[in-house]
């Protein structure tokens, strides 16, 4: 896979000290020292430099190296917000609306909401009950995984951190979606879709929000699959227009909401959340490399520890290569009913586009 990648000479980004540190572990190919040296050589951040010598010894507190940790965890909480750009999870958690709560905490989710009455002067005060149901959330962990050869490692140097951080980004966005759209649509009977044109599209539209508990506070948003957002953004009615003009093939708006292009979904779906009703949070992203390691190179390994079957795998040390691995901690749950639907099967573009108004 080749790309061109832009390099700025402006100075590091609060990004790039994730790539930057990624960057330098994969050239210490597991060694400590090595990446500190690469990493003083290079003239790394004295943020990244700090993170590396972070777990070099046990800590007490005093301990110099706990600046070190602190570094680690600077770099990594100054990079989740980059995720929002590329994934529904983060995109809520950074600023959709979805409660923060801290994971391994448990969650009072409400079942029944408390009710206010008006009552006249001397009678008698109706009592609503509020039922809750107690929950924790899970810390789920999801991994990343970029293979970079020693040569292309070596001859990008610090030039090559847009690339790094740009891969990073796209492997946990896709791992953590991933998880969190089965987490929120857990139990849910996909909408099937109306069919094909202008006027299916305004039928599916009206059964999401129909389908989803709306009031003063919500925040909702559209999450689609890439080719609903292709064929949403091309449909026309029958005066010339375009159906959802703020809406392009990366996302934009449906009714005055925001929608997005998850690569999470499975094709032809369409999905409206009201991140009110959600609740998680967003832990740190920790960065493990190895030139050790044997790699499977498969999108969709179906392989298991379980069940284990032949499969041809890639020796990092024998192809000069260094897995970078970053794994991204996260917990989420649907704490109210009703505040996530789906439709499936959506094909605006077949027939019968152009007939609504």
């Amino acid at each position: 896979m080749r790309g061109v990648v832009a390099i700025s000479r402006g100075s590091q980004s609060e990004t790039g000290l994730m790539a930057q540190l990624a960057r330098c572990k994969a050239a210490g190919k597991g060694r400590f020292d090595a990446a500190l040296k690469y990493a003083e050589e290079t003239k790394a951040s004295p943020r990244v430099i700090s993170a590396i010598k972070a777990p070099v010894a046990a800590l007490a507190t005093g301990d110099p190296n706990l600046s070190g940790l602190e570094d680690a965890n600077f770099i990594s909480t100054q990079f989740v917000p980059f995720l929002a750009a590329r994934s529904l999870f983060y995109r809520l958690h950074d600023s959709g609306g979805m409660a923060k709560v801290p994971l391994k905490e448990r969650l009072a989710l409400t079942t029944a909401e408390a009710t206010a009455f008006v009552a006249g002067e001397g009678a008698a005060v109706p009592v609503a009950r509020v039922a809750v149901e107690i929950e924790g959330i899970e810390r789920h962990r999801a991994n990343g995984l970029i293979v970079i050869t020693d040569d292309m490692l070596r001859a990008m140097g610090s030039s090559g951190d847009a690339l790094i951080s740009r891969e990073l980004r796209r492997a946990i966005s896709r791992a953590v979606d991933g998880k969190f759209v089965e987490i929120i649509t857990a139990d849910l009977t996909p909408i099937a879709s109306a069919g094909g044109g202008a006027e299916a599209a305004a039928v599916d539209l009206r059964a999401l929000l129909a389908a989803i508990d709306t009031g003063a506070e919500s925040r909702l948003i559209f999450a689609m699959s890439a080719d609903v957002a292709k064929v949403g953004s091309t449909l026309v009615s029958t005066n010339g227009g375009y159906l959802f003009p703020a809406l392009s093939p990366t996302g934009g708006e449906i009714l005055n909401i925001e929608a997005t292009v998850c690569d999470a979904l499975d094709t032809g779906t369409l999905m409206l959340i009201d991140a009110v009703g959600l609740a998680g949070d967003a832990d740190t992203i920790d960065i493990e490399t190895s030139n050790q390691a044997d790699i499977l190179m498969e999108t969709a390994p179906a392989e298991s520890s379980t069940t284990p079957t032949p499969a041809e795998v890639v020796s990092m040390f024998q192809t000069d290569s260094t897995a970078i691995m970053a794994s991204a901690f996260f917990g989420a749950v649907r704490a109210r009913d009703r505040s996530v639907a789906t439709v499936s099967g959506v094909t605006w573009a077949g027939e019968g586009e152009g007939e609504g108004e």
